[in-house]
């Protein structure tokens, strides 16, 4: 598993996004190389970041949430290693050895690497060659859902929760930032996103965690109440 020592030390999103800017050329290039070895609907770029940092024992895992009538919701957050058997790496970052290794892990639709050696070893590569390990990285099935998603976090559970676009109200104050990029059309096609405020801070939820559940607080600009249901109904099943 990816230590915790060096996954606390990745970039926040703003960071990372502020980085990817100037290097839009090697991100051009990651996405190239996934298309000639066409594999567009297993890999995209991703945006390595963090959100929170992760304590001893823990690891970085999504985790789908069926909202009836709704949506499917994905949250992330974190899980003990030895609670987490079936995961898989779904966001991977090349280390100092130039092999890409996960960092994020998933319990639906993750990755065998070791499936696509030569891929593998082209775009870990590129990514060593242009010195872009702590900006640019590899997610595993970034077309498997049939829409794009926002991502904004729960800091009280260092969590966030990803849900579709049609889901998540934006505000003025909001400027959305993409965290994975696929093969499309019109290369790179991105894919899902945070929500950050102009401050460069996350909207969020406040919520206040008891024994008994969790009484929210607001939705720190939003008061939409199926997202506010959605979140309800996510935190209930973590």
């Amino acid at each position: 598993m990816f230590p915790v020592t060096l996954y606390n030390s990745l970039p926040t999103v703003d960071e990372a996004h502020k980085s990817a800017l100037t290097l839009l050329s090697v991100r051009n290039a990651l996405i190239t190389i996934i298309s000639s070895f066409g594999l567009g609907d297993e890999f995209g770029v991703r945006l390595v970041h963090k959100h929170f940092e992760a304590l001893a024992g823990e690891i970085m895992v999504f985790r789908h949430v069926t909202i009836e009538h709704i949506c499917e919701a994905i949250i992330m957050g974190p899980v003990q290693i030895h609670t987490s058997d079936i995961v898989q790496g779904r966001n991977f970052v090349v280390d100092t050895s130039g092999t890409l290794v996960p960092y994020e892990f998933t319990t639906k639709g993750g990755a065998d690497l070791s499936q696509y050696p030569a891929f593998a070893l082209a775009f870990a590569k590129t990514i060593l060659e242009s010195g872009t390990s702590l900006v640019f990285g590899l997610v595993a099935k970034p077309k498997q859902l049939q829409e794009n998603y926002t991502e904004f976090e729960l800091p009280d559970l260092r969590s966030t929760i990803m849900v579709p676009d049609r889901v998540m109200p934006q505000t003025p104050d909001s400027e959305p930032i993409s965290t994975n990029w696929v093969v499309g059309k019109v290369d790179p096609q991105p894919a899902d996103q945070c929500i950050v405020t102009r401050s460069n801070t996350h909207h969020g939820m406040n919520c206040r965690a008891t024994r008994g559940g969790h009484t929210t607080k607001g939705m720190c600009g939003f008061g939409d109440p199926q997202l506010e249901s959605v979140v309800m109904q996510v935190i209930a099943v973590m």
